[in-house]
């Protein structure tokens, strides 16, 4: 609402009557949650005439917050109850209740304000009769919709295919109830109606709307599912609950931009003049809010704004060489890590404020993503148009103008990219920087590991195909084809590691270590050398590559404090989060083929320190003998099965023999078999023994090291009776 209202109040007393006029205007802004009010008070004799007092400003273009309203409650009446209502009026004996009690139950229950003066019919348009219970206004799509004919509930798909409205009948109260939701993709704009309400969960406890949106930005839709109530107890189930989109599919819109403003043929300078303001004015606050929702762009504005430290081209993490021009003064970029995309913050100075602007490419999904602010955009690229001029504008204002050609071959996308901010239909912009022109962005590969780029690749091929013999050095020309040839040359560090220089200086063994690591093991420290920092947290290494001559570099960093494992070659560098990585699994990383880092699953035993450590980790220290058993030793003779027992007793054969060193002793006072074997535990350089005692009554006796139990176990006296008998 902008409109302008005059009121008049008049007051009478003893002295007479005076008029107390208030005049006011109100512009509602809704996507700031605002009111801009203006207000002023008189008090006068003469309706005609000059007043006595006044006016008086009560309120000079002055920002106020909306209320904050909470949809999402339950009853506001608590126990609220249709059938305890009437019960008091005494109507349990009418069977259609009167309209006056329909609205007397509406009105406590706090919801009439909301409804809409006629309750929507089912029989007429936009509903009607159907077979399914829907009617279709949606013509270019084909909706799997929910069958909900023989219900109280009819629906009707929007036009524009952006989503649906339903006639919900109470038939308990005899009034119905209208229903909405829309998905706007290209206004980025999701409405819920409720009879005349908007953007609304539930009304009070009374109306509800359950609903759920996933996007499926590369499939371009959305699924939704949709439950609506009516609810007529706090108490008790509600008297309507209908499921009527269950996952249902709604294609996103292709979006077009007019290359219109909200205002066709808009001049601020125009509309400063109507506001009373110069053309070379800063906008007050007020003013800058109002000229955003009168753009229509306010709805998209993001708190907080993005920053700019300093203007141009900022790191982004990217390690690659991109082309990148000289920026606006206003702007600042920087091309994100992936190297497949730019974020860029723009100041406009009329709005005094800072804005949003990305655009991504993921080589791996294929998919762009386009954001401007909370206005965004993603689409697939398989059906793209590639080479083509597009455009990503918000309601003109703030425009994207690019062009995207794939080099397929090349594993790299060309682009173009400008930014304009304008606020004049026939007059030069406010701002315009150019941000890619001709720009190569590398598709950074998708796995750890790809191979040569052609997997038929191999120097000797390749040496014949470029006339070079077997044994003849490389020169620098031939060294730049072949990099070429192996993709490698755009990930080669700008600075090649060196090992005579720092961070490797004083290397023995190929090792500089400042962790103190223990069984390191000698590298080839002619062609290799590695770094070990104080903190332990990385691994780095230079390698000379002998196929091309030259060192690359290699990295693998465990961030402990953000739970993030990284690895690099050179330039080319993975980042997982713990939680994804796959532990305890031999992975491997490679720079197409020419450079491979692999880690190994462990082979040799614990190192004393690292044992204790284990057995503390792990809680198995209690249970240790302070003296290990020896397989080796006079009790079990380093072989499968020996004797213990008295003169004539003989080695009894349990089942198949297995190569473990174990030990029969018959123990005279008891007549119970005891089994001791020595297990030898590599990984942890121990040996373990472990005894099963037979004892009378079939209670089995285990032990390992210091650790027992016993138990009654019929099965183990099976396993047992055959082997020793009754006894």
């Amino acid at each position: 609402m902008s409109d302008y209202w005059k009121n008049n109040m008049e007051i009478c007393g003893k002295f007479g009557c005076r008029i107390v006029r208030i005049d006011f205007i109100i512009n509602n802004l809704p996507s700031e949650n605002l009111y801009l009010v203006n207000m002023n008070l008189s008090v006068c004799f003469e309706s005609s005439g000059a007043c006595e007092v006044g006016p008086v400003n009560i309120f000079v273009n002055t920002l106020l917050h909306k209320k904050t309203c909470d949809f999402s409650s339950d009853f506001v009446v608590t126990g609220f109850s249709l059938e305890a209502m009437i019960q008091t009026y005494q109507l349990t004996e009418v069977t259609t209740l009167p309209s006056y009690f329909v609205q007397q139950v509406l009105n406590t229950a706090s919801v009439s304000q909301y409804l809409l003066e006629q309750s929507c019919n089912r029989l007429t348009s936009p509903f009607g009769t159907t077979y399914d219970g829907w009617m279709k206004g949606c013509t270019t799509q084909s909706l799997t919709l929910e069958y909900i004919k023989p219900t109280e509930t009819t629906c009707y798909t929007l036009p524009d295919c952006t989503g649906f409205q339903c006639c919900v009948d109470a038939s308990v109260i005899g009034r119905s109830f209208l229903y909405k939701i829309s998905v706007d993709a290209c206004r980025y704009k999701l409405t819920v109606a409720i009879e005349g309400t908007q953007d609304k969960f539930y009304i009070n406890g009374v109306f509800k709307m359950d609903y759920q949106i996933e996007e499926l930005p590369i499939d371009g839709s959305f699924l939704l599912t949709v439950t609506l109530s009516v609810c007529l107890e706090a108490n008790a189930d509600c008297t309507v609950q209908r499921v009527v989109a269950s996952s249902l599919k709604i294609d996103k819109p292709t979006c077009t931009s007019t290359g219109q403003f909200a205002i066709p043929g808009f001049s601020v300078t125009d509309w400063k003049a109507s506001k009373g303001l110069g053309t070379f004015d800063e906008l007050p606050e007020y003013a800058a809010s109002l000229l955003m929702s009168d753009m229509k762009i306010a709805k998209y504005m993001k708190e907080p704004q993005c920053t700019i430290a300093s203007p141009g081209w900022q790191s982004g993490g990217c390690p690659l060489n991109v082309d990148k021009p000289m920026l606006h003064d206003n702007v600042t970029c920087q091309v994100t890590s992936s190297c497949t995309g730019v974020k860029c913050c723009v100041y406009t100075e009329e709005l005094n404020r800072n804005i949003d602007v990305h655009l991504l490419l993921n080589p791996c999904d294929q998919s762009l993503s386009l954001t401007i602010d909370y206005l965004e955009y993603n689409r697939s690229l398989f059906d793209f148009d590639f080479g083509s001029l597009q455009q990503f504008y918000m309601e003109n204002v703030v425009r994207v103008d690019y062009m995207i050609y794939d080099l397929t071959n090349e594993f790299q996308y060309l682009v173009d990219m400008n930014i304009s901010i304008c606020y004049e239909s026939s007059a030069p912009c406010e701002l315009e920087s150019m941000i890619f022109h001709s720009s190569v962005l590398y598709k950074k590969p998708c796995q750890w590991k790809t191979g040569f780029r052609d997997p038929n690749f191999s120097e000797s091929g390749w040496r014949n195909e470029m006339n070079i013999t077997s044994d003849a050095q490389l020169f620098p020309v031939d060294i730049a084809r072949l990099t070429e040839a192996l993709y490698v040359g755009p990930y080669q560090a700008d600075t090649l590691c060196q090992g005579y220089n720092s961070p490797y200086t004083g290397a023995i063994n190929g090792w500089k270590d400042e962790c103190s690591a223990s069984n390191l093991k000698d590298l080839p420290s002619d062609i290799m050398k590695c770094y070990i920092p104080a903190t332990c947290s990385f691994i780095r290494c230079c390698h000379e590559v002998g196929l091309l001559g030259t060192p690359m570099e290699t990295e693998l960093e465990i961030d402990s404090c953000n739970f993030e494992l990284s690895v690099r070659i050179e330039k080319l560098e993975f980042k997982v989060p713990f939680y994804d990585y796959q532990w305890g699994v031999v992975q491997s990383m490679d720079l197409f083929g020419l450079l491979t880092m692999e880690n190994h699953g462990p082979t040799d035993p614990l190192t004393p320190n690292l044992l204790l450590q284990f057995m503390e980790d792990t809680n198995l220290a209690p249970f240790m003998q302070e003296e290990m058993c020896n397989k080796t030793g006079d009790l079990y003779n380093n072989q499968s099965w020996t004797q213990a027992a008295s003169d004539g007793e003989e080695v009894i054969k349990i089942g198949k023999m297995i190569p473990r060193p174990c030990t029969l002793l018959i123990q005279s006072d008891y007549e119970s078999p005891k089994i001791t074997s020595a297990e030898m535990l590599h990984y942890i350089n121990s040996e373990i023994n472990l005894d099963i005692s037979a004892l009378i009554g079939y209670f089995q006796s285990t032990g390992i090291n210091k650790f027992s139990a016993s138990c009654r176990d019929e099965h183990s006296k099976d396993i047992f009776q055959d082997a020793f008998g009754e006894k």
